[in-house]
């Protein structure tokens, strides 16, 4: 469905977010926020240790329970680059995600992702024009929006209990579609196991984390109340994404 005025308007109101005095206001006594912290995070290969790109983030917890997350990636590698507004309910179901993407010199586009119990709304604007479509989601899912301080937040409906080898459903925007293409999300399923806790050593410093493993090649080390990503390895692609500094605080 083309979008006009109701597009603009979407993204005029959430800009105002990626504002540097969004960030001010968390330092003092803000009645909004409980606990913050914020962190970076390294992009590299494990053989070389070849740095890819850098990532910050700022996490803030609410008095109900809610998260949101901002996020700036700086890929380099990939010649790419992408903002990210990103929260979560108490228990880590999405609730709305804004992200922007550069690629390449050019500008990927927008997309405001809304989630309403079991309906998804994305609302994208770019070169494609304005656009809008709906998906059903399960109760139990997670989104990709590709930063990936996010990455650790699919670990939030394993049934450790349970155990064994569960599925996951995974809302994933599609970043990497041709740039003449709008970038939809895609519903994909996938496994995970819980292998443990385990002790694990970035340049952050030593944490106590869950390891969890997506798909049999993907393995993710979380740690504290908001599910942080310490580490998050793929071995069959040379690839690794550590936590290489972390502030945190609370208001009073």
């Amino acid at each position: 469905m083309k979008l006009g005025a109701l597009s603009k308007t979407v993204f005029a109101t959430y800009a105002v977010l990626f504002s540097g005095t969004a960030f001010a206001a968390e330092l003092g006594q803000n009645p909004n926020v409980t606990r913050w912290s914020e962190g970076t995070i390294v992009y590299r290969t494990i053989e070389t240790q070849r740095v890819r790109a850098h990532e910050s983030w700022r996490l803030t917890a609410h008095p109900d329970g809610s998260r949101t997350i901002r996020s700036f990636v700086d890929n380099f590698d990939a010649e790419s680059q992408l903002n990210m507004i990103h929260r979560v309910a108490k228990d880590f179901r999405p609730l709305e995600s804004l992200v922007t993407y550069w690629s390449k010199g050019n500008y990927r586009g927008s997309g405001m992702f809304s989630v309403d119990g079991p309906t998804l709304t994305a609302t994208l604007s770019g070169p494609q024009g304005p656009l809008m479509e709906t998906v059903d989601v399960p109760e139990k899912f997670s989104m990709v929006p590709h930063p990936l301080a996010t990455d650790s937040w699919h670990t939030w409906y394993f049934d450790k209990a349970k155990g064994g080898a569960q599925t996951t459903t995974l809302y994933n925007v599609q970043i990497a579609a041709p740039s003449d293409t709008p970038a939809l999300g895609r519903l994909e399923n996938g496994t995970m196991t819980f292998e443990g806790v385990e002790e694990v050593t970035v340049p952050a410093g030593t944490f106590t984390t869950d390891h969890y493993t997506m798909n049999d090649s993907i393995h993710i080390w979380v740690s504290g109340p908001d599910n942080m990503m310490v580490r998050y390895a793929m071995p069959t692609r040379d690839l690794e994404y550590v936590l290489t500094s972390l502030k945190t605080g609370a208001t009073k």
